[in-house]
């Protein structure tokens, strides 16, 4: 059975969790969890997307649309129009 997880929002179960610690554990030091779950995230958009062109298209436009989102507008202050509160 594998170690508990020391980042709680990571439930793996098993068989999972045990395969994950064996993983980092033949890895070696400095292969964190979430490092390899990103890793693995990566590659699995990455080989679907490939492969299914619908499902790239989709993938970019919506991509594009949470960009836009994060986007925020620049407020300029003129020098003295400040308030201190």
């Amino acid at each position: 059975m594998a170690p508990k997880s020391k980042d709680s929002r990571q439930r793996l179960l098993e068989p999972l969790a045990t395969n994950m610690a064996a993983f980092r554990a033949a890895m070696g030091l400095g292969v964190t969890e979430i490092g390899v779950i990103r890793e693995a995230v990566r590659m699995f958009i990455e080989s679907r997307v490939a492969v299914d062109d619908a499902l790239r298209e989709r993938f970019e436009q919506e991509r594009a649309r949470l960009r836009v989102e994060k986007v925020r507008p620049l407020r300029l202050v003129k020098k003295g129009d400040r308030k201190l509160t």
